[in-house]
């Protein structure tokens, strides 16, 4: 029954009074009250906005990056012999490991640098060797696109990384000489391939090195002591602990080759593959989320001074409950409630203003970036200065995503919106204090 009443009496004293309603020196005036309140809700909405915004934007571009890495780079997991192994021991291991229950992809791959010239243009490029079957993989599917041209690996075909062509002003038809050589320097050797097709990402990192080519092609160009022979692993979940796994894989590729084999093989799951990729991208959100967390606490300070101003303005109302026989507890509590209150709705207002513009942010960044270009074609008209304007780009695709993967999770959108209640919670308790503390005879003095 005391908290009903203190409820009550919270969404009262946080409401509009009457017009003339106490005279004396502080004549209140409706709705005073209830601007302090809903300027504290519009706040903390206004806060929590941009901080959903920015954890969402920044899970979609961790997950969209660590998935582009995943799928068709890293793989779920890399093995690699200690020791020299042949191409056929290679392929024998590989149909051993996608044998194995849980296992969807195991391929052979042979990679190694070189230096790709066309044109009297060069640029530094990696060569992977793959065979066709691996390109068709569904997550190298998913992820790896193909602009123009045939995926298919054949002959001395090869499938360019779509900002190495652009480097290198190739396309699909022309031929594209690689130099390659040993890891001390010498033994180069220099090698014609035909672009068959131009391949990307959507992340230019990995745009910018990659030359497909079929695997016997490039066992035959990369020397050994240049190139890294391993076979990629994909698995049905590789957000897993992956302890487990890694051990049966290795068993398995050593009962491939026979007791008698002297080949060692090493299995590596890719949070150990890219752990300084990935922990700098955890870094990162961290101290954004750090710095947004700032912007929440000051909406929670507009909280505690909206309440203050209602405790002041509320004397009277407070002083007659404590001569009605209110207790100070009853007082603090009415007042923490109002508190509650102004946080639970700033925090569902702001969630759910954040997660509309989250889910919308890709059109969002697309609508602000036309009328920016808008604003400047109008500028260089006015200017008078001729010639094609460069289009500009919020977030240049040459360090993030082309495109922002967005996927709200319930869980963390809860975890915001409590964190923003109980900041809300704590910012109401000293103005709750100083209400329970105000006295009856000294307010019906000043009034």
């Amino acid at each position: 029954m005391k908290g009903r009443a203190a409820l009550f009496l919270a969404f009262r004293i946080a409401g509009p009074g009457k017009r003339g309603e106490g005279g004396g020196r502080r004549p209140r005036v409706r709705g005073t009250s209830a601007r302090h309140i809903r300027g504290a809700i519009f706040g903390i909405a206004l806060g929590l906005v941009p901080f959903v915004l920015v954890l969402v934007v920044a899970d979609g571009m961790i997950r969209g990056i660590s998935s582009r890495y995943l799928e068709t780079w890293s793989w779920h997991f890399q093995a690699t012999s200690i020791g020299p192994s042949t191409a056929a021991e290679n392929d024998r291991a590989a149909a051993a490991l996608r044998a194995l229950p849980g296992v969807t992809a195991a391929w052979p791959e042979i990679r190694g640098p070189a230096l790709a010239v066309h044109a009297g243009r060069s640029a530094p490029a990696l060569i992977r060797g793959l065979d066709s079957g691996a390109l068709e993989e569904s997550g190298m599917k998913r992820y790896l696109k193909l602009l123009s041209g045939t995926r298919s690996l054949e002959g001395r075909q090869a499938l360019v990384g779509s900002e190495s062509a652009k480097k290198l002003g190739l396309a699909v038809g022309d031929s594209l000489v690689v130099m390659t050589g040993g890891a001390d320097g010498g033994g180069g050797r220099t090698s014609i391939l035909r672009v068959g097709g131009i391949v990307t990402a959507g992340y230019r990192d990995l745009d910018e090195l990659w030359i497909f080519v079929p695997r016997m092609v490039a066992d035959r160009i990369l020397p050994q002591s240049a190139r890294q022979d391993l076979i990629g692993i994909k698995v049905a979940d590789p957000y897993r602990d992956p302890a487990s796994d890694t051990r049966r894989f290795e068993l398995a590729l050593s009962s491939s080759l026979g007791k008698d084999h002297a080949t060692v093989w090493a299995v590596r799951p890719w949070k150990e593959l890219e752990r300084n990729l990935f922990a700098s991208f955890e870094t990162t959100k961290a101290l954004l989320l750090v710095i947004m967390c700032l912007s929440v606490l000051v909406a929670a300070a507009n909280v505690s001074s909206a309440l203050v101003m209602i405790v002041y303005e509320r004397s009277q109302d407070i002083a007659i409950l404590k001569a009605a026989g209110a207790s100070p507890s009853f007082i603090a509590l009415v007042f923490l409630l109002a508190g509650a209150a102004t946080g639970l709705l700033g925090s569902i207002l702001g969630v759910g203003l954040g997660a509309l513009a989250a889910w919308k942010v890709n059109e969002l960044i697309g609508g602000i970036e036309m009328i920016l270009d808008g604003i400047a074609s109008l500028a260089a008209l006015a200017g008078g200065s001729g010639g094609q304007l460069p289009t500009i780009h919020l977030l240049n695709p040459a360090y993030y995503l082309e495109r922002i993967p967005v996927r709200l999770d319930i869980g963390e959108l809860g975890a915001v919106a409590g964190f923003a209640f109980l900041l809300s919670m704590l910012a109401s308790t000293a103005p709750a204090i100083r209400a329970a503390r105000l006295r009856p005879l000294e307010i019906m003095r000043k009034t």
